[in-house]
């Protein structure tokens, strides 16, 4: 249910040789730099740089604005999530005001303060009421996985698991809700519920976590996000960062204006050895949502000789470059 194909390519990896005992959720955060998005402006719009600038000092979302890449004199913008040239995110009329309300809203800002505040991840529940039972239910259930769950030991003498600057790290994880009809998010739902949001229901509350520096895990149906998997979920972001690839890694990134660096640099200075690593784009992963939870899959044990770690090396690329491979030819 929870992406389980991608899952448990991180698992096979780290049943390599992989040292780095970094969670998930703070590896992204002080690593993963935003992958960006493409707002294509009709040709006789104002131009990219007026419309970046009207943003204000300080402004800094992971969008590119371009002029009508393909030629044809369109009359409307269109919004791209990054690596799909395709299908848009967003379309509409773009103006200054517009263009704020696509990179910015309260329910952004609000993620992005309690991720930056020490918040392991966010639950944000998209919904056409309030929404009280799914609520109720998914707060139970981390309030409970809050003292459930063990962070990995990180070794300070291991130069593979430094930390950046950053809240202490703790598991914590909240919940937020966004109306279906919210005005002041209606450019921000088409991002959060992802580039597969056509094929979730509109009858019923989607859960989405979010983590690092704005990505979302996955968008999924409150009756198909039952305590274990809801578990499942929060135990992968809260695990040893195994697949230290983003592009390896299940979910997508949010548009959102958010000067993560300022944001962190408040818990003082970078160490020169964490370094954030943007990511191309075209490795964007679209997390597929099954219509049902497949059997759990079991991490191997981990290796426990050369040989062992060797064979699980060659196991785990293997996987990925079948997977990458199938992609690839779809």
């Amino acid at each position: 249910m929870i992406a389980l194909r991608a899952i448990a390519i991180c698992m096979l990896a780290a049943s390599s040789a992989f040292a780095c005992s970094v969670p998930v959720f703070r590896y992204a955060l002080d690593r993963w730099a935003p992958d960006r998005f493409r707002l294509e402006v009709p040709a006789n719009s104002a131009s990219p740089q007026r419309l970046i600038d009207s943003l204000g000092p300080g402004s800094v979302p992971n969008l590119d604005i371009i002029r009508d890449a393909a030629g044809v004199e369109a009359k409307d913008a269109r919004l791209f999530f990054p690596g799909n040239d395709t299908e848009p995110a967003w379309t509409g009329a773009v103006d200054e005001a517009k263009l704020r309300r696509l990179v910015s809203s309260p329910a952004r800002q609000e993620i992005a303060k309690r991720i930056t505040g020490g918040d392991s991840a966010v639950w944000v529940i998209v919904s056409g009421d309030a929404a009280a039972e799914t609520v109720a239910e998914l707060d139970k259930r981390l309030r409970y996985l809050e003292k459930a769950i063990a962070l990995p030991k990180i070794d300070p003498n291991d130069p593979t698991s430094k930390l950046g600057p950053g809240p202490a790290l703790t598991v914590k994880f909240s919940s937020m809700v966004i109306r279906r009809d919210d005005p002041a998010e209606a450019e921000f739902l088409p991002d959060l519920l992802g580039p597969r949001r056509s094929k979730l229901p509109v009858d019923e509350p989607i859960l989405v976590p979010v983590f690092g520096r704005g990505r979302a895990l996955g968008a999924w149906p409150a009756s198909k996000m039952d305590a274990e998997q809801i578990s499942e979920a929060m135990e992968f972001l809260c695990g040893a960062c195994s697949c230290e690839v983003k592009a390896l890694n299940p979910g997508w990134d949010l548009l959102m204006d958010s000067d993560w660096d300022k944001l962190l640099a408040a818990y003082g200075e970078r160490d020169p050895s964490v370094v954030v690593k943007p990511a191309s784009p075209a490795e964007a992963v679209i997390v597929p949502i099954p219509p049902a939870p497949p059997a759990a899959v079991e991490a191997p044990e981990p290796a426990k000789s050369p040989g062992r770690t060797r064979f699980a090396v060659a196991l785990g690329v293997a996987v990925v470059i079948l997977i990458l491979g199938f992609r690839a030819r779809r």
